[in-house]
């Protein structure tokens, strides 16, 4: 303010120019934008100090403990091998077929009422109901089973009849099932394996350790529930599968022989009989 004499003049008052708003919001964007930074950057190392604890500090622990969940050693049921006759005719032979198993505490968690399931699966398979709810219901170590079997190497019919019921925790899988093309021709030579494909008599059970195939323990992936899941052996069944076998008989000369010899006892009335076929060249038993 200026003095005149004894008058004052107010000086003229300069008012700031006003505030752009979008300044304001730009100001309000940097700010945010640095705190988002601030704490991006706070969580990143957070997460980096704990990936290296876990990785450094607790890696091999963790490590022990997750194969030991995740990994196991499984036996393969490789397929067995083919007897053959000298020209390649099949005498023994592994089919697939199918095997019906359930896992009661799924069927339990489910909601499926046990009595129902086996009243309708004992009439699909003819097999008696009581003594398969008894099965389903068996504990171990005082709680359901995860795998009962509930009939093995089942037909075709039913296994579909089975397949059609949908109930909840009763799977099928396949299984090798010994068939023998010609019956009970060369049986007494053949011998025969049981549900398991091992043999217990004759040629099959003198040459198990070639037809059988490997059974070494092989390592494992599995879930959670101890399904297994993968394997790099059952990327190629091959490597575990039984050899296969060639014999020296002629299954035409075989067929004559026995029925032959089947006529002779019954002619003699004789209890029993033998007869052997060579092949005078070069002395293999052809029968």
């Amino acid at each position: 303010m200026k003095k005149r004499g004894n008058r004052r003049e107010a000086e003229p008052v300069v008012e700031a120019p006003p505030v752009d708003d979008g300044e304001k919001r730009r100001r309000w964007m940097r700010v945010r934008i640095g705190a988002l930074a601030c704490c991006v950057l706070v969580g990143a190392v957070l997460v980096s100090r704990r990936a290296w604890e876990l990785t450094m500090v607790h890696g091999p622990g963790l490590r022990a403990l997750a194969e030991q969940q995740q990994l196991r050693d499984i036996r393969l049921a490789p397929k067995r091998g083919t007897i053959y006759d000298r020209h390649g005719a099949e005498l023994a032979v592994s089919v697939d077929v199918e095997s019906v198993f359930a896992n009661p505490r799924l069927m339990h968690a489910r909601g499926v009422d046990f009595p129902t399931a086996a009243t309708q699966l004992a009439t699909v398979l003819g097999i008696d109901r009581d003594r398969l709810l008894a099965r389903l219901r068996s504990p171990y170590r005082g709680e359901l089973r995860y795998f009962v079997w509930i009939e093995r190497q089942v037909s075709p019919t039913e296994a579909d009849a089975v397949r059609s019921l949908d109930i909840e925790g009763i799977q099928l899988t396949d299984e090798a099932r010994r068939f023998y093309p010609n019956r009970e021709l060369a049986a007494h030579l053949l011998g025969f394996a049981n549900i398991d494909g091992v043999g217990i008599e004759g040629l099959e059970l003198s040459l198990e350790d070639r037809l059988r195939g490997a059974n070494d323990p092989v390592p494992a992936v599995r879930d959670r529930r101890g399904r297994v899941v993968f394997s790099d052996q059952l990327l190629d069944e091959r490597a575990a599968q039984g050899d296969d076998v060639y014999l020296t008989i002629d299954k035409t000369i075989q067929h004559v022989a026995e029925r032959e010899l089947a006529l002779g006892v019954q002619t003699a009335e004789a209890r029993a009989g033998s007869v052997v076929v060579l092949d005078p060249r070069n002395g293999e038993i052809l029968a």
